[in-house]
């Protein structure tokens, strides 16, 4: 991605690194935020922001960058300067907003009845590192098929259905005990 903006591939794997601490600081503000905070609340501000910066990232590389790409994929004379750094920001918040949103492990611990809770966590947890190998493998053909405006603009919609499951569905579980969550649950989609 940052090889894409413009970097070189030395300086991208260089800046992989700012992109890590951003990752360890999101982790460590996502610990705090689900101490303080309602957790569906939580959930609510990542979806936000991953939308937002997936979206934002659409942005800069349909309007900034791609005019300025040649068929091959290089980047051309005339992008500004600024650009491949906005990239570097923009993905830094990214990663940092996806890791502060640590909630969902919680969720998933919290939200299935207990006479099924140990397999539904482990089918949902085996779901997510699926979904990601998804995505793993087919970030790089869309990017080649799609370029990284529109893979952007893909990832931001899906993120926006995310949203507005979280806003619609997911219950908040701080405040209630598990069976208190069970209860609700059943009563709600009964």
């Amino acid at each position: 991605m940052l090889h894409a903006a413009g970097f070189s591939s030395a300086n991208s794997i260089t800046l992989n690194v700012v992109t890590g601490i951003a990752s360890c600081i999101g982790s460590a503000v996502g610990f705090l935020l689900v101490g303080k905070l309602m957790r569906r609340h939580v959930g609510i501000y990542q979806e936000t922001g991953v939308t937002l910066s997936l979206f934002a990232l659409a942005l800069v590389f349909g309007l900034g960058i791609a005019p300025h790409m040649a068929a091959d994929g290089t980047i051309g004379a005339g992008v500004p300067a600024v650009l491949p750094w906005v990239v570097v920001a923009l993905v830094s918040v990214f990663v940092f907003i996806k890791q502060s949103g640590t909630v969902n492990w919680i969720l998933v611990s919290e939200i299935f009845p207990a006479r099924i809770r140990g397999v539904a966590q482990g089918l949902a947890v085996g779901a997510l590192w699926i979904m990601n190998a998804v995505v793993t493998f087919a970030f790089p053909v869309m990017i080649a098929n799609l370029g990284a405006a529109w893979t952007y603009a893909v990832f931001g919609a899906i993120n926006v259905v995310a949203l507005v499951f979280y806003i619609t569905v997911v219950p908040e579980t701080k405040t209630s005990s598990l069976e208190e969550i069970e209860e609700q649950l059943q009563a709600r989609f009964s």
